[in-house]
This record gives C-alpha cells, structure tokens and sequence, in this order.
C-alpha cells in the first residue's frame, strides 16, 4: 500500500504527460516519501484529524524503552491532509 503511494507520488499523481521519476535525487525521495506517509495517516484517521506521536529528536533512530519515549514524545493533530504533509 504504501509503496503505491509513493509510486504515485513520484509520478505526480497520475494524469500529467510523464511517467514515473525512476531515478529520484534525495529531494524528490524524501518529498514522496512524505506526501505518501501523510495520505495514509489522513485515510487511517479517527474523526476529523488524524494524530501522530513523535519521538524526541534527540533520541530518533536509538533504542528506547516505553517510560524513556513516552517522557519525551510530542504529540501532533493534524486537522488536515495538507498539515500532515509539512515536512
């Protein structure tokens, strides 16, 4: 599923004159990537916003236990697909 998204992403939704960017530079990549993880946060949502937790930047990437994440993550309500999609 996602990878369909990310697919579409990077061929600018469909309906234009090209197909899909088979070589992506990390700009674009990380832009798919992006507008994807955003559309299906928005179509998994509960209600009229949909809701992400964040962990620390600090601690990104590094193995936590439960009460060390839960100490520092931020949670986010995104009342719309757009506010998901800041990057």
């Amino acid at each position: 599923m996602a990878q369909a998204h990310v697919l579409a992403a990077l061929g600018g939704g469909g309906g234009g004159s090209g197909g899909i960017n088979l070589n992506p530079g990390p700009p674009e990549q990380a832009a798919a990537l992006v507008q994807a993880l955003a559309e299906l946060l928005w179509q998994a949502r509960s209600g009229n916003a949909a809701s992400v937790a964040l962990p620390p930047a600090a601690e990104r990437g590094s193995s936590l236990v439960h009460e060390q994440l839960m100490r520092g993550v931020t949670f986010v309500v995104a009342p719309s697909l757009s506010e998901l999609q800041v990057g």
